[in-house]
């Protein structure tokens, strides 16, 4: 194995990249980049709602050797902070940006919000609303994008989503979103759109902890980042996150506790879900790559001693996964790593993404190239 860096600024917080192979065996990576908030929050408990943060894409021709982030191309909204960017190229050869937006105030601003309050941190003095999902299009390799567009989806248009848009084999878009609210447990749905993206009238609910979710985990789960993967025919495969809050070596860690990847499936294009079952990998959250030999990858993040990015392969369209599991990297001095995406090189190599604790306690992105077993 070997590991690359990715991205990495002083006085920058990197996080949750997404990989995508481009024209000519090179590599697409998009991450969220923030600013002065975050850099201060990590110091305790981290913050993913932060005005001062923008999406960054850069790119590579030799395999994640090296990252073209000298003038790298940038996507934001004016008026709100960003989240969890996720890339797609479709059948066409178009790509599709999809992130969360995130109205972020200071607290003495409360009442100006334009939705629900998601979040108070009163160590920063801001307070955050969801806005919702956009998405953006570019039929350059990531050269240019079109203006944002925001997911249009009735009662679940203010849903948070980490994945990318799937593109099914008739040409249906779908994309996993969740809930968010302090007051609930979370809940996965998934949209679909025939139109290209330009609306998403259809939803079903992937799976959802009928308990709710506390604040100690007796309650309930959270259920919410969700990775799906079109098998043959209607079928789909999703694997769920299913977490709470949990207190490890002193440390009260906000998500992560509970960690093992659910599983469910849709024999029907996402139109309705079987009940979701264990998978037995213990991570959080998921990214499913069918690999050129038809066995499908599975990467994901390891909240807890000693705080990896790991990974399994299955043989059998994800109903059982290899006891093999398969450490990309470990050793992070604390939780606050992962959210792993990876993609296949030509040559059978894979490039795994994932964001990591930099040695001045920065965040930045970085990249294990590796060669899955026979």
């Amino acid at each position: 194995m070997e590991t690359f860096t990715v991205f990495s600024e002083p006085g920058s917080y990197c996080s949750f990249p997404s990989i995508v192979p481009i024209e000519g065996g090179s590599l697409l990576v998009a991450f969220r980049r923030a600013g002065r908030n975050s850099v201060e929050a990590a110091k305790g408990t981290p913050t993913h709602h932060d005005p001062d943060s923008r999406i960054v894409i850069v790119a590579s021709g030799d395999g994640g050797e090296s990252w073209d982030a000298r003038d790298p191309v940038t996507v934001e909204l004016p008026d709100y902070g960003v989240n969890d960017p996720a890339l797609t190229r479709l059948h066409d050869g178009d790509l599709l940006l999809r992130f969360a937006a995130i109205e972020v105030l200071p607290e003495s601003e409360r009442d100006n919000l334009t939705g629900e309050p998601v979040a108070h941190r009163e160590d920063l003095g801001l307070v955050s609303a969801l806005q919702g999902n956009y998405i953006c299009r570019s039929a350059d390799e990531g050269r240019t994008w079109s203006d944002p567009q925001r997911v249009e989806a009735g009662e679940l248009t203010l849903t948070a989503s980490r994945e990318p848009v799937v593109e099914m084999g008739d040409g249906t878009l779908a994309l996993s979103v969740y809930s968010c609210s302090p007051s609930e447990g979370e809940r996965t749905w998934l949209l679909r759109s025939t139109d290209g993206g330009a609306s998403w009238p259809e939803s079903s609910l992937i799976a959802a902890d009928q308990a709710g979710a506390g604040s100690n985990g007796d309650d309930g789960a959270n259920l919410n980042e969700t990775a799906v993967l079109p098998l043959d025919g209607d079928r789909l495969l999703a694997m769920i996150r299913a977490d709470d809050s949990y207190v490890i070596e002193g440390e009260h860690v906000p998500v992560g506790g509970i960690g093992e990847l659910l599983r469910a499936r849709s024999e029907d294009a996402g139109a309705s879900w079987g009940a979701p079952s264990a998978s037995g990998i213990w991570g959080q959250p998921a990214h499913l790559l069918r690999l050129a030999d038809g066995r499908i990858l599975c990467t994901y993040g390891v909240r807890k001693p000693p705080y990896a990015v790991r990974a399994r392969l299955s043989s059998d369209e994800g109903e059982s996964w290899d006891e093999r599991e398969m450490t990309l990297r470990e050793g992070a001095p604390r939780w606050d790593i992962g959210y792993p995406a990876s993609a296949q090189l030509p040559d059978g190599r894979v490039v795994s993404v994932y964001y990591w604790i930099a040695a001045d306690a920065s965040r930045v992105i970085e990249a294990t190239r590796w060669e899955p077993p026979a």
